[in-house]
């Protein structure tokens, strides 16, 4: 209202100037000039005098009823001819968002109140209606949402396209998943829509949107009850539209004459007569064979039992907790993505083959601290299937005397080594040479550090064990743990129990 007050000012001082006269209207206080409520529809008789050439062109033989696809194309004429196929529009979008947070009708939303008005304080619901509505509509939203009326901000939504956004996109697809009967889907609601009530598709998703804000409050027990509510929400869309319905018998009730007419009841009791007689031919051999028919129709209600009780349950969770909380617990997890690191345990196998392969031809490594890595990876990989490798390569070798004696020793020992580890943990042991610091400074100054193997110490025992000496014979040793003294509890002196413990760590 403000602004348009000011551009009717602003015309006014202009008006000396202006060779035309402009009128401003406002989206709420004008909508009967700005929709032309105001001018009655003139009736198109054309478009209702094209139905009867399509009728006529349609061949007409002597006692033969007309095929059923010429009359579902003259149904669907008859339908066209009744109103166009027209989009909803950014105010229908908005008032279904709104009308669904606040649980009220679509009819009842005030399109002359802001959305801070209608949550009265409550920053948590303002905030889910914004993140609803900048999903629906992608970035189309003005600055300032919460500030405009309800028309106002449907007419300042930019580039609109009549299309059902992503939000809503979703929501259908939950009311029907959770609401509607099993075979009653959002495709068969459609065709509903489209051959009983002759609503296009830009229609069906504004009946749609009525749909959001009339969610049954349970899932509806049959066909029948979804097509009853689908047919509600129709009627009311049609009141709010402005347009007449016409059910799909009224819409193709004339048909062509020139044969003789058969009535569908007749039709229908001739397919029951036949039916029923196809029936007790099957239950009469049923009876022969000892099969019973009817199980299968038991445990099919023994499951729709089951099935109601749990469904009820998913609903009353659904409607406790929410929906935002029910879909955030679905689970992610998907069978093909799972990845099994145990590669290492199939690997020994393949180490344990390569490692005799190479004491077959003389190849082994004679370096301690390498065979003793080895040793220690096989160990860990240790399993009873490796056992059985080892056990079926020993008795291979032991045939082959003396050439391969030196193959059958190590897969013993790598037997004996693996049996022992059994229902041990892995575990790390060091196995690299001790190396100690070396530097020297040569002739033109260069100072060349680098670490060299320890004297005496070709291994981490042998490490370990001088370790445990010491300079002198009162000393303690080189490597030690201390604990605080229980004479004075502020010293801390010499541990040998703890500093054993630490050897048997270092050296097992």
């Amino acid at each position: 209202p403000v602004l348009c007050g000011m551009a009717s000012k602003t015309l006014k001082s202009y008006s000396g100037f202006m060779r035309k006269k402009f009128d401003v209207f406002h989206i709420a206080q004008d909508r009967e000039s700005v929709f032309y409520l105001d001018k009655k529809a003139e009736p198109k008789p054309a478009a209702v005098e094209q139905a009867a050439p399509l009728k006529e062109a349609a061949p007409v033989v002597q006692n033969e009823p007309p095929t059923s696809a010429v009359a579902e194309e003259v149904k669907e004429v008859n339908f066209a001819a009744n109103f166009d196929d027209e989009a909803p529009q950014a105010v229908d979008v908005i008032a279904a968002v709104i009308a669904r947070k606040f649980k009220m009708e679509r009819e009842a939303v005030p399109l002359d109140k802001s959305i801070k008005a209608l949550a009265a304080g409550k920053s948590t619901l303002q905030n889910e209606i914004f993140g609803d509505l900048h999903k629906e509509f992608a970035g189309k939203l003005p600055n300032k949402v919460e500030d405009l009326v309800l028309s106002e901000l449907a007419a300042s939504v930019g580039g609109f396209d009549g299309q059902l956004g992503k939000h809503t996109q979703a929501q259908v697809t939950r009311l029907f998943s959770s609401k509607m009967p099993g075979g009653f889907s959002l495709s068969a609601a459609r065709s509903l829509l489209q051959s009983s009530y002759g609503l296009g598709p830009k229609r069906q998703d504004a009946v749609l949107l009525y749909a959001l804000a009339s969610e049954p409050n349970a899932r509806l027990g049959s066909d029948t009850e979804a097509h009853q509510w689908i047919g509600d929400l129709a009627t009311r869309y049609a009141k709010q539209a402005g347009i007449s319905l016409s059910s799909k018998r009224a819409a193709g009730g004339s048909s062509t004459s020139g044969g003789p007419m058969v009535s569908s009841a007749a039709i229908d009791a001739l397919q029951k007569k036949q039916t029923d007689f196809a029936r007790q031919q099957m239950e009469v051999l049923a009876r022969y064979a000892g099969v019973d028919m009817h199980s299968a129709n038991i445990r099919a209600d023994q499951k729709k039992a089951e099935n109601a009780g749990l469904q009820a349950k998913l609903d009353m969770l659904e409607n406790e907790l929410g929906d935002e909380f029910t879909e955030g617990i679905v689970p992610r997890f998907d069978s093909r993505k799972a990845r099994r690191f145990d590669s290492s345990w199939s690997w020994a196998r393949q180490d344990a083959y390569d490692w005799i392969q190479q004491a077959m031809f003389g190849d082994i490594p004679n370096d301690p601290c390498v065979l003793a890595a080895r040793v220690l990876r096989m160990r860990n990989c240790a399993d009873t299937s490796l056992l059985v490798l080892l056990d079926g390569m020993a008795s291979v070798l032991e045939k082959q005397q003396p050439q391969f004696s030196k193959a059958l020793k190590l897969a013993c020992a790598l037997r004996d080594a693996c049996e022992q580890a059994m229902g041990s943990e892995p575990a790390y042991k060091e196995t690299t040479k001790p190396l100690q610091p070396e530097t020297k400074v040569v002739g033109d100054g260069v100072v060349d550090y680098k670490e060299i193997p320890r004297t005496g110490e070709p291994s981490f025992s042998e490490y370990v064990q001088n370790m445990q000496s010491s300079f002198t014979s009162d000393a303690p040793p080189c490597l030690y743990l201390k604990e605080r003294s229980t004479e004075d509890s502020t010293r801390w002196v010499h541990s040998p129990a703890l500093s054993s413990t630490y050897y048997t760590g270092l050296d097992s």
